[in-house]
């Protein structure tokens, strides 16, 4: 039974370390060669594999102890078949993200939401499955039948276990200094060891506390006022020709489709040969080239969108869940007598924009994920939502009837045929017929554009187009590669690929001869008060600004990322900003002369990056409260956000009781007598452990003490009461004594 321990244990080790070391060769090869690595980097990294199994190692490691503690078990260790294939799976999933983004399947790439469902993005990850995959689920197959025949019948003799051990410490040892390096394109990284840091890396409050710039000495740079009479013009003529009467108002949001991407036409116009209808809309519209997304991910740039400039910098689902009191785009178009529809064609679960978007203010709203439509196939263009075709003929329905009424109309259209994997119909005609990624998105552009076009075309049978303007923008951008080669997708880096956006506004009232392209620099929170001040109805309790204003006044734009280094930064006249925001690393740009980022000039312009720093702390810490004092019956556990200047200083700073199960605390100040409740505190990490003690106080003054060695590198702890249940019914009260002088305090009332 040793012996067959044993074996257990080698088996699948080296299953495990065989099927990664694979995936690293192979990774390397196949995936970051062809995108530009240089010889030198390829003989390195050859000839350095082997000394980059640290991580590999310690997983694999941990995994044959488990099949040394299970492989004498009779029962049990027939459960390890099932975790060497769960880890194989893991892996080979991985594999599959790091070729479409060049980094692990990480939860911090994804926004902090209730619903994120793996099923979702089946199409994206099914979409890049390649030989390699192939080959290497052949690998993780031989080894699970390896395992399950030596646990039927394990050979009687031990392996040289102690020989596979000893070169196993050696490659270890080797490969120590480039166990956490980021010099290795991440391949160097496990997938459990990547997410386990992202887990364990705590809240962003932990980084916060560095010494910045106070706030009232970050000034802005000067900038001359952009004044256009022509603009104004515009809105004057519009009023004019229409003698008072509101034009009907389409607004399409495309996905993943950003300034760069779309902007490659002549003169800085959409590209006509795969968006020739936008092209055409271009021609006789005003265009801005250099809007910003808040942030390069979906559902964080709607709520920028959708609330005039509001962003949701920290929080994610529990914030969704409240309803928002202050303006929405479609809130403010019903008040102004619109009717209103929203038409998505993307799944609006996904990332709880449903919760977001269904209290807007729409009086049809059009989700793909509550049609019973989304069951067949072929309206789905990928497992993201719909072909945009079934999408339109359901606008098209409703804007009969919207035609019949004569009540101006306010249309919303949310695209998702260009979301990876970039989706097209089989027998649609697309312009380019490569099956690289590149090649597959300008064709989902392209059908995309055609669904505009489907729709203007629509409007003009109806005798409406006319009288609809058209504002025409993108969520984020989308990478390839091409500027900076690890960048791909949107969500890993701000760069102007991934962040840059658009807004073209289109009202055939104009009559335009030639484009106006005014060199504003403007946020899509811009949107809602640019189209309500068009309407002659504008908002001053927004937070962003009249685009098409006579007057401009030129003011910093900020963006942050979620995804795992997090970072913030900000586009300031010719400069661009861009910080990690857990350890300071800066990078600055001068737009005017590097365009495409290449230049990194932060060294040379130290006191600008520092004033740039505390601009963008004092944004992201100052947009959560703005958007959070804007939402219905909410409060953040421990009763408030912690403030600016708290995070500063290392130390506790919020507390709060509550219960805690299944590893969630859920804030609560009444409790039952036989419940045991669970104290809650928020710290931000300073540079060494500590130890934290608590009092619990009875109604009758009786007390029972907790204590907790806190780690430098915690942002929460939890301790439970105590003492024996059933407690003292009555008002209880829990103060921390130490550190000393926190002066934290929480009332607790138990029935």
């Amino acid at each position: 039974m040793h012996a067959s321990r044993v074996w257990t244990a080698v088996v699948v080790a080296q299953a495990h370390w065989a099927l990664t070391v694979f995936i690293q060769a192979t990774s390397f090869c196949a995936y970051l060669m062809p995108v530009g690595s240089s010889p030198l980097d390829v003989v390195r990294y050859l000839v350095t594999i082997p000394f980059l199994q640290g991580q590999n190692l310690i997983v694999a490691g941990v995994l044959g102890g488990v099949g040394w503690l299970l492989g004498g078990h009779r029962v049990w260790r027939w459960a390890l078949p099932v975790l060497s294939s769960a880890a194989a799976l893991l892996v080979l999933t991985d594999l599959v993200f790091y070729k479409f983004t060049f980094d692990h399947l990480r939860p911090s790439f994804f926004d902090r939401t209730a619903t994120w469902n793996v099923g979702i993005a089946v199409s994206s990850l099914t979409h890049e499955m390649d030989w390699i995959f192939g080959l290497g689920a052949a690998i993780a197959l031989a080894g699970v039948v390896v395992l399950v025949r030596v646990m039927l019948q394990a050979p009687l003799s031990m392996p040289p276990w102690q020989a596979l051990g000893w070169g196993a410490a050696l490659l270890f040892l080797a490969g120590l200094p480039a166990l956490a390096s980021r010099g290795y394109f991440h391949l160097n990284e496990h997938v459990l060891i990547a997410a386990g840091r992202d887990w364990a890396s705590g809240s962003l409050a932990d980084s916060m506390g560095k010494p910045r710039l106070p706030v009232t000495d970050v000034a802005k740079d000067e900038g001359s006022a952009d004044a256009s009479p022509v603009l104004a013009g515009l809105r004057s003529k519009a009023s004019k020709l229409r003698k008072g009467r509101q034009p009907n108002v389409v607004l399409v949001v495309m996905e993943s489709v950003g300034a760069l991407n779309l902007l490659t036409g002549p003169k800085g116009g959409p590209s006509p040969i795969y968006s020739p209808n936008l092209a055409r809309m271009a021609a006789g519209g005003v265009l801005f080239d250099s809007i910003y997304a808040p942030a390069p991910a979906t559902m964080r740039s709607h709520v920028s969108i959708h609330t005039g400039g509001r962003v949701l910098s920290q929080g994610g689902a529990h914030e969704l869940e409240h309803r928002y009191l202050g303006s929405m785009v479609g809130r403010s178009m019903q008040n102004l007598g619109y009717t209103t529809g929203l038409f998505s064609s993307q799944y609006l679960h996904f990332e709880d924009m449903d919760d977001l978007l269904e209290q807007g203010g729409y009086d049809h709203f059009q989700d793909f994920d509550r049609d019973l439509a989304n069951l067949d196939k072929e309206k789905s263009i990928h497992s993201w939502g719909a072909r945009e075709e079934y999408t339109m003929w359901l606008a098209d329905q409703w804007l009969e009837g919207q035609k019949k009424t004569g009540k101006p109309f306010y249309l919303e259209y949310l695209t998702v045929a260009s979301h990876h994997p970039y989706g097209a119909p089989a027998d649609y005609r697309a312009p380019f017929s490569g099956k690289d990624d590149l090649s597959q998105y300008l064709n989902s552009v392209h059908y995309t554009d055609g669904a505009i076009g489907y729709l203007m075309a629509s409007l003009a049978r109806k005798g409406l187009l006319q009288d609809t303007v058209f504002v025409i923008t993108g969520d984020h951008g989308e990478s390839f590669g091409d500027r900076h080669k690890m960048n791909l997708v949107h969500k890993n880096f701000l760069y102007e690929e991934n962040v840059r956006s658009f807004v073209l506004m289109f009202d055939p009232a104009w009559e335009l001869k030639e484009p106006i392209q005014p060199a504003r620099i403007g946020s899509n929170g811009d949107i809602m008060p640019t189209l309500l001040a068009y309407l002659g109805e504008p908002d001053e309790t927004l937070a962003g600004s009249d685009l098409m204003a006579e007057v401009f006044q030129p003011r910093r734009v900020h963006f942050f990322k979620n995804a795992q280094p997090e970072q913030w930064g900000l586009r300031d006249g010719k400069w661009k900003f861009i910080a990690e925001i857990r350890s300071g690393r800066a990078e600055l740009y001068d737009l005017s002369v590097d365009g495409l980022e290449q230049h990194n000039v932060a060294e040379q312009n130290q006191e600008r990056v520092a004033r740039y720093a505390a601009a963008a702390e004092d944004w992201f810490v100052r947009s959560e409260e703005e958007y959070t004092a804007r939402l219905e019956n909410f409060r953040p556990a421990g009763g408030r956000k912690v403030r600016l200047d708290e995070y500063r200083r290392a130390g506790p700073k919020l507390m709060s009781t509550g219960r805690r199960r299944d590893g969630r605390f859920t804030e609560s100040q009444r409790m039952k007598s036989g419940e045991r409740p669970t104290l809650w505190t928020h710290w931000v990490s300073g540079d060494h452990t500590q130890m934290a003690r608590w009092q619990w106080i009875s109604p009758t003054g009786k007390t029972w003490s907790s204590e907790l060695v806190v780690q430098k590198e915690w942002n929460e702890s939890y301790v439970s009461f105590p003492g024996a249940l059933p407690m003292e019914r009555g008002s209880w009260t829990v103060k921390m004594l130490e550190p000393s002088g926190s002066g934290l305090t929480s009332r607790l009332t138990v029935d």
